[in-house]
């Protein structure tokens, strides 16, 4: 049991670093240190020839290391600009057929478009349901915000894991239930749409990439790790 654990434990906390790194790339606009951190996480990657679990991540990585070959070591202020730019257009619904529209979960489902809609309501419910204020600190951005949905699974994700170090398997497996209803009625209902608008829009291929990254990570971990609650003993909690 305590090997079964453990390896639950790894397994949890592999997904909260990835749904957390996701979730930093969406909120605000990169600067050198989070570009030199994400160049060097894709070229640690590259050197392992894409050992990612998805086809669309392939693709997301290898647009990344194109990007980041281009670059070299330039991560001089003028570049930090230029990112900011795009990070910019691409994020801050600027104008129609100019940028996507804005990254909320309330503006892609609803049939007005608006913001601080039901969608944005439920999506707050469920954050307090487990005692997280996400959107503290960034300036009143919607509790729907792409990055705050992402950020929210990976948290979970890591509570998760604390709940298989205490062999507290019970609630690991509630987490789990969690984290899987989170990702199937928020962001699967939406999150492709968004990504499909980046892709479009991005003039640079790093947010392209980004992009392919994101939507390919939730999918896959919904298809091999929430749908049906597979893994481990998941299928044993209580609902």
């Amino acid at each position: 049991m305590i090997g079964h654990s453990r390896d639950a434990n790894d397994l949890a906390l592999s997904r909260a670093r990835i749904y957390h790194l996701l979730g930093t790339a969406h909120i605000k606009p990169h600067d050198s240190g989070f570009l030199r951190l994400l160049g060097g996480w894709v070229a640690a990657q590259a050197g392992g020839q894409f050992q990612l679990p998805s086809e669309q991540m392939k693709q997301g990585l290898s647009m990344l290391h194109h990007f980041f070959e281009n670059i070299g070591q330039d991560y001089s202020a003028k570049f930090e600009e230029l990112v900011a730019t795009e990070f910019t257009r691409l994020f801050r619904g600027v104008k129609p057929l100019y940028s996507p529209l804005p990254p909320y979960e309330s503006v892609y489902r609803e049939e007005a478009g608006r913001v601080f809609s039901q969608s944005t309501s439920e999506v707050r419910q469920v954050y307090r349901r487990f005692g997280f204020d996400l959107a503290e600190g960034f300036g009143g951005e919607p509790p729907d915000h792409v990055s705050f949905e992402l950020e929210f699974v990976g948290l979970l994700c890591g509570r998760e894991a604390e709940a298989w170090r205490e062999n507290d398997e019970d609630a690991a497996c509630q987490y789990q239930l969690a984290e899987r209803d989170f990702v199937t009625e928020h962001l699967l209902t939406w999150l492709p749409q968004l990504c499909g608008e980046i892709r479009r829009h991005d003039r640079l291929g790093l947010f392209h990439g980004i992009a392919d990254l994101t939507e390919g990570w939730v999918i896959f971990d919904y298809s091999e790790n929430l749908q049906g609650l597979s893994y481990f003993a998941a299928g044993t909690a209580a609902v």
